[in-house]
């Protein structure tokens, strides 16, 4: 059973609310000023690596797969523990971003459900095990990019 798809099911509330009723705060305290100390204005790649059960991030190399898939070189803002306490003030990151990277973690939940508020590419690097979710489906308009993994951690 998928756990997202699941969770709506046990409230007997329609998925695709999710994803219509989705809206964020008119105003975040402090995103604007994080959007321009980590980006200066100039294009990049958002990177999410970390979930609860890898905190130091999920050894993938966005480097590497971006250079295998012939992705011209661009600066990557890799979101660690620290930065901020308000995931929230990552969202103009996420707006604006060229390409956005993640794990199943509550970023992705995020992204996922912004994604028709980004006109950047969307890669879900398929690397946690125990991740039993809905990644593309006809409500986010299969949006999602998934990278695959031999071996799952």
């Amino acid at each position: 059973v998928l756990w997202d798809v699941q969770t709506y099911a046990n409230y007997e509330i329609p998925y695709e609310y999710k994803y219509k009723n989705f809206r964020l705060p008119k105003y975040i305290h402090g995103a604007e000023e994080l959007y321009k100390q980590l980006s200066n204005d100039k294009p990049y790649v958002l990177v999410h690596r970390r979930s609860f059960r890898y905190s130091d991030g999920f050894p993938i190399n966005i480097d590497n797969f971006r250079k295998a898939n012939n992705l011209p070189n661009i600066r990557i803002i890799e979101i660690t523990e620290g930065i901020t306490d308000n995931m929230m003030q990552f969202v103009p990151l996420i707006e604006r971003a060229e390409e956005i990277h993640v794990v199943a973690s509550s970023f992705h939940c995020l992204v996922d459900c912004m994604y028709n508020k980004t006109n950047g590419k969307l890669f879900f690097h398929d690397i946690r095990a125990d991740a039993i979710m809905k990644i593309n489906s006809a409500e986010n308009n299969n949006c999602w990019t998934i990278v695959k993994y031999e071996i799952k951690l």
